[in-house]
């Protein structure tokens, strides 16, 4: 073979080896947000199947018990948290069937994803933190409606302290629920970045891939 054969077939060869490059980065580019959209799912299938247990567990409760307070606490817990539940096992439920559609337009697909996710994201926090605090509530206020006679000479003994004592008294319990709701917002923060935060981040940076493409 002469010297203009050998640079032809190594420019063919050059260029196969590029075109083999090439398409084994769009690949691998385009199977990133799908990898990462399985680590979301299976976020939400943890925290699906967790919270229905609990779900489950704490309706028992509320039926078995024999504690009046225990019984309404349930009773107005039980079925804001199964709605809310419903709606993140309808959103497990949406993402697997937006995947059937990727093959058609993957980009606009996962762009209107990562979005939903982002709101989802907000409005978990939101949610949560209204919650506890409601669940706080409930759980200082339901006692008193059920006190038995020696709660209710203690609340008479309060309602007769001096007013400087009575002052101290709400400080402290508005101290203690301060406390609460500051660690519960870090709590959840902490639990949202972990079950679905990072992922949200990898799945924007996919996407910018994708438009690179």
């Amino acid at each position: 073979m002469d010297l203009d054969g050998l640079k032809n077939e190594w420019q063919t060869i050059a260029g196969t080896q590029r075109q083999v490059s090439a398409d084994f980065i769009q690949k691998s580019i385009k199977q990133q947000p799908l990898t990462v959209l399985g680590k979301i799912k299976r976020s939400l299938l943890f925290e699906v199947s967790i919270s229905w247990l609990m779900l489950a567990l704490f309706a028992v409760w509320g039926v078995v018990t024999d504690i009046p307070f225990i019984r309404w606490y349930m009773a107005g817990v039980v079925p804001i948290l199964v709605v809310f539940y419903a709606v993140v096992t309808r959103l497990y439920s949406y993402i697997k069937q937006q995947e059937k559609q990727f093959d058609t337009d993957l980009k606009t697909h996962l762009t209107s994803l990562h979005k939903l996710l982002l709101l989802f994201q907000k409005r978990y926090l939101q949610f949560n933190i209204a919650f506890a605090l409601l669940c706080l509530l409930l759980a200082t206020f339901l006692p008193l409606m059920f006190a038995d006679n020696t709660s209710r000479a203690v609340l008479q003994a309060i309602i007769q302290a001096p007013i400087t004592k009575q002052l101290l008294l709400i400080a402290g319990v508005l101290f203690v629920y301060a406390i609460f709701m500051i660690l519960t917002y870090l709590f959840v923060r902490l639990w949202i970045k972990y079950l679905y935060g990072n992922y949200i981040l990898q799945l924007e940076k996919s996407i910018n891939d994708l438009e690179a493409l």
